[in-house]
């Protein structure tokens, strides 16, 4: 009897995507496995379709789409102790440059069905999950206006309009961070991290491993046009963010306030401030490349 793997898939995640969709069915089929294929429609029914395969009998679960879509399927699917792999298919795809995942649909099959499944860390904004990060102030009210037609047909090119027009209002609202240890830090906008890279191949937590039971805040105290350019600048060329206008910690939760302040988690508008962020390990196993895998091993292990 042929292995069965579910595969739930977004037809409007990034270009071309139905058609890298039937690539994927049929490389799967061809494989020899039998595949159970939700195709969404609207928001949400990732999410539905994931919750439901925790009850089927599955090899391996699929998500096919960009990192919203990953998002709604780990919230629908965790905990679970299924593995769980990710075929890049949206705008920006940062888990997928996070991993090492190819872009060539027929190579990130192969990693999904050959790729080793390994324990990750999530994280949790007021419950709900998120795979990268999620952040306040600056960034998530540009991710709260972008127009959802042009990020159709523009990509990021929507994000950057979106932060020009915040920018060019000015971004000064307060954010106060109450940190596990009880220290309480302010600033203008904060970035809760779970992985290395943010909105694309920016490293914003060069010290961010999504195996260890961790999130790396950074604050930025106040945040606008000439350090947003200088910080941009150092991210751009692979260096470590820095300056007295910026605060890094190492944290297991933390708690954020702000009058309106809006948030996102993983590229999406998720509601507003307060919220508290918190580490959450052993909800998933992600499928990454074995090349991936092993340099995480022997970090987590001291090698």
């Amino acid at each position: 009897m042929a292995k069965r793997i579910k595969l739930i898939a977004n037809p409007v995640a990034g270009k071309g995507a139905r058609n890298k969709i039937e690539t994927a069915c049929r490389y799967l089929t061809d494989a020899g496995f039998s595949l159970d294929l939700t195709i969404t429609g609207a928001r949400g029914e990732a999410e539905r379709a994931a919750a439901g395969a925790r009850k089927g009998d599955f090899e391996r679960i699929l998500a096919a789409g960009g990192d919203g879509t990953f998002n709604e399927v780990v919230n629908g699917l965790v905990p679970s102790s299924t593995p769980l792999g990710f075929l890049p298919l949206g705008t920006t795809n940062v888990l997928a440059l996070e991993l090492g995942i190819p872009f060539d649909i027929e190579k990130a099959c192969h990693i999904f069905l050959h790729g080793e499944a390994r324990p990750v860390n999530i994280g949790a904004a007021n419950g709900r999950r998120f795979i990268l990060m999620a952040s306040a102030g600056l960034d998530a009210e540009a991710v709260c206006r972008v127009n959802l037609v042009l990020k159709r047909w523009t990509g990021k090119l929507a994000y950057i309009i979106s932060s020009l027009r915040v920018l060019a209002g000015g971004w000064s609202i307060p954010i106060q961070l109450t940190l596990d240890n009880g220290e309480v830090v302010e600033g203008n906008t904060v970035v809760v991290s779970n992985g290395k890279l943010y909105g694309g191949k920016f490293p914003i937590a060069p010290e961010a491993n999504l195996e260890e039971d961790a999130l790396d805040v950074c604050v930025f105290k106040k945040l606008g046009w000439c350090s947003l350019t200088k910080n941009l600048l150092r991210i751009s060329r692979g260096k470590e963010l820095q300056g007295s206008d910026v605060l890094r910690f190492k944290v297991k939760s933390v708690t954020a306030t702000g009058d309106n302040v809006p948030v996102q988690i993983d590229g999406d508008y998720f509601g507003k401030l307060p919220m508290t962020f918190r580490s959450c390990p052993d909800e998933l196993r992600l499928v990454m490349p074995a090349s991936r895998a092993e340099p995480m091993r022997n970090r987590c292990q001291g090698k």
